[in-house]
């Protein structure tokens, strides 16, 4: 996962319309040696990782796709929940953000 540029990512879970997000600097805006900045020319590569078991999702974030410090979790009231990436930007901000690298395990 690689950050938006000018965003930080953010863990959202959407139910009927409504967001409920949680901004992953709200928890660690440091990993190791480095930092989640906020900078329209930020093109560090950072790492998402979404784990779910039943209704639970746990984000989890890297600077190295290696070591994961948890960013969050959300959950769900319908066992029907999935998962998905998009970028967006308000106040007609440009915001380009680049997801690639997809792997998908333990899918039934």
């Amino acid at each position: 996962y690689c950050c938006a540029i000018g965003r930080r990512p953010t863990f959202t879970k959407v139910v009927n319309g409504q967001a409920n997000s949680i901004r992953f600097g709200e928890f660690s805006a440091k990993i190791g040696d480095r930092e989640l900045k906020e900078l329209a020319n930020n093109s560090e590569t950072w790492y998402l990782q979404i784990e779910r078991s039943g209704v639970k999702f746990i984000a989890r974030v890297s600077v190295d796709g290696k070591d994961w410090t948890e960013a969050g979790t959300h959950t769900l009231l319908q066992k029907n929940g999935r998962i998905g990436v998009s970028a967006n930007s308000g106040g007609g901000i440009e915001n380009a953000a680049e997801f690639d690298d997809f792997v998908v395990k333990g899918t039934k």
